[in-house]
């Protein structure tokens, strides 16, 4: 470690689970989400990728340093002591070339092979006075950051592409950083410590990037290695200009094992980039049949204009689910006020509202107060008897969601496992470790968990708890519901399963993502204590950053064109809410957790006449924990990485262990 700089952990991103260990390093103009086009494209079955942040960048903006390729070497060999990994490559793209060569001369014995990307020469890059000039202004100069930009890739880049790659530049990196690092890259002279390395190299060059040029390359690169022959035409940031006749391949985001690692939100930015309306296929998975496929749907503002309209885009046809409902089904599962379109939806959501006074919303908050605060006592007590760790989801935020849910609907407290049995099973059914044993019908084929047949018990429930309402009152939502004359039998039932898993999973699901945000930016959790960043608007920035919902259905009632593609009559249209809250045209920075951050129209909670009718309760209850936690734990940290839920509807943690004590 160089001295006088303190041990630090490059915030990083894991891709693959493949043997051969691959160390990704971004250049000076962007942090780690410059390789975000390219990563749906790996082999990750070969390959494990992590793709970091160097100091100054991304959610290392804040990180003290150095700001040299020393230093770097340093924390890429650090990352890889912190993963086990003991042999490994590099990838560098522009100044991350210059780290991957000195990364080479620390670590010869544990570096397989590098790549590098447009790479800085290990002999660095002496400049002109008027370059120079021109390099260091674009410290705080957008204009000098877009000539730098324009002149790498070509000259012949759209404005409006130079402004976003500027703005992007900015916003991802701190100023001072930015200028060190340039004496970093450009005065470090190591090449005589990698000249003559027997390890393999390549260097990939761009035919418009008059700065590092194929002859620049030959003239410094390590020998024996040869520029690569350029594909196509590309300037210094190849993975972000890709020209218009070069295909860019649709990624499926469709298969639920991909949520298990991590939302993909690499994946959705090179649909929002190139086929924001784009054509996935449904291929049999985890014992699931195929389907005939869908049209996903990642920009913000085509996301918001299906869940708008329902003429065009019906809940009713379809249901609201990925997979197609058994035929026989339908009808059933129509009933359902998620699945159905106005006036008939408008009508019963009216009867339900009517449930939620102002009266047992005060009675509901002072409630769930006091249960937050005593699960976050206990779960900080057993840290400080343990590890000084805990699982948040197994000692607070299951619990809490669904004790809440029991007092809102009324459900007595010897029952209350059952609400919590009946989310799993609809909720988790592609996740083995939720859905339990998979009933398969006569047909051999797994019966889906939504239908009458898997759903006896509650409604069976439901009904008996709906007499015992008539019979003795209570101040909740189901007695409210049970003597509503308006509000019919087979009414009644689908609104208790619908308030049970939605009301369920929403906050269940919300609560940890936020939690784990919070762990993963101390400086954003700094300002939330220090009430620099009001609650009210952290909470909608979490909601953003981890929303509790995926995707939803609709299905095309006639011909249309979304985004310029033709929808057909019939076809299924789903909206992946987690793609439009990263949406750069709707938000600044979208990949930037700011708690401040205003306005912020995330589609969280959806839009449209669907627009969930809890929200208020969720963001009551999320307001609540996170204060309580605040105030019980002088720490939130992650102790250990998150398991994540098989599903690409609910994005859920099945646990997260938080570091609580200092």
């Amino acid at each position: 470690m160089v001295a006088g700089v303190t041990s630090f952990t490059l915030p990083h991103d894991l891709v693959g689970e493949g043997p051969h260990k691959v160390i990704a390093v971004h250049g000076w103009l962007a942090d780690r989400s410059a390789f975000a086009p390219v990563l749906a494209d790996l082999d990750t079955g070969a390959f494990a990728y992590a793709v970091v942040d160097l100091r100054g960048y991304g959610e290392a903006r804040d990180a003290p340093g150095a700001f040299t390729t020393a230093e770097a070497a340093a924390d890429v060999v650090a990352l890889a002591d912190h993963l086990g990994w003991a042999r490994f490559s590099v990838v560098g793209h522009s100044m991350g070339g210059a780290v991957a060569q000195h990364v080479l001369a620390d670590a010869p014995d544990r570096v397989r092979r590098i790549v590098g990307v447009s790479p800085v020469p290990a002999s660095g890059i002496p400049m002109p006075p008027e370059q120079r000039e021109l390099f260091e202004s674009a410290e705080h100069a957008a204009d000098s950051r877009r000539a730098i930009i324009d002149f790498t890739t070509g000259g012949g880049r759209p404005a409006a592409w130079l402004r976003r790659m500027a703005d992007r530049s900015f916003a991802r990196s701190d100023a001072k950083a930015f200028r060190a690092w340039l004496d970093g890259w450009t005065g470090h002279d190591f090449q005589d410590r990698v000249t003559g390395s027997p390890v393999p190299a390549l260097a990939v060059v761009g035919a418009l990037d008059p700065a590092l040029s194929a002859d620049t390359m030959r003239q410094t690169w390590l020998p024996p290695a040869a520029p690569d022959r350029p594909r196509a035409p590309a300037g210094q940031v190849p993975v972000a200009h890709a020209p218009p006749e070069v295909e860019v391949e649709v990624p499926d985001v469709f298969d639920p094992r991909l949520y298990a690692r991590a939302v993909p939100y690499d994946r959705y930015r090179v649909l929002r980039d190139h086929h924001p309306v784009a054509w996935q296929d449904e291929p049999a998975v985890l014992g699931w049949p195929a389907g005939p496929g869908f049209w996903a749907v990642t920009r913000h503002a085509d996301v918001t204009a299906v869940l708008k309209d329902a003429t065009v885009f019906s809940s009713h046809l379809g249901a609201t689910q990925i997979r197609d409902p058994d035929p026989d089904d339908l009808p059933f599962i129509r009933r359902m006020m998620l699945n159905q379109d106005p006036p008939g939806h408008g009508g019963l959501r009216r009867l339900v509202s009517r449930a939620f006074t102002p009266r047992r919303v005060a009675r509901f908050e002072a409630l769930a107060r006091r249960r937050a605060r005593s699960l976050v006592a206990g779960a900080v007590a057993a840290a400080r008897a343990g590890d000084g760790g805990c699982d948040v989801v197994a000692a607070v935020t299951d619990d809490y969601a669904v004790l809440n849910l029991a007092d809102l609907l009324g459900v007595p407290a010897s029952d209350r496992g059952l609400l919590l049995d009946w989310t799993r099973r609809v909720i988790g059914y592609q996740d083995p470790d939720e859905a339990g044993e998979q009933v398969v019908g006569a047909d051999g084929r797994p019966v889906n968990p939504r239908s009458p047949a898997l759903l006896r018990d509650m409604f069976a429930y439901a009904t008996e708890l709906a007499a015992h309402k008539r019979r003795h009152p209570g101040d909740d939502v189901l007695t409210t519901l049970a003597t509503t004359p308006e509000v019919s039998a087979p009414e009644l039932e689908m609104c208790f399963f619908l308030l049970t898993v939605a009301g369920n999973d929403t906050v269940r699901g919300a609560a940890p993502g936020g939690l784990l945000a919070l762990a993963g930016h101390p400086a954003e959790q700094r300002r939330l204590r220090t009430g620099e960043a009001p609650m009210a608007g952290a909470v909608e920035e979490l909601l953003r950053w981890h929303p509790p919902v995926l995707s939803f259905r609709r299905t095309a009632a006639c011909d249309t064109e979304l985004a310029g593609r033709r929808i057909r009559r019939g076809d299924k249209v789903v909206v992946l809410h987690a793609a439009a809250n990263r949406d750069e045209r709707a938000f600044a920075d979208p990949d930037r957790l700011d708690l401040t951050r205003a306005p912020n129209p995330h589609v969280s909670f959806g839009d449209g006449p669907h627009v969930c009718l809890g929200a208020h309760f969720a963001r009551l209850q999320l307001t609540v924990l996170y204060e309580e936690f605040l105030a019980a734990a002088p720490v939130i940290t992650r102790a250990a990485p998150p398991a994540r839920l098989v599903s690409h509807f609910i994005n859920g943690l099945k646990s997260l262990r938080l570091n609580l004590v200092g």
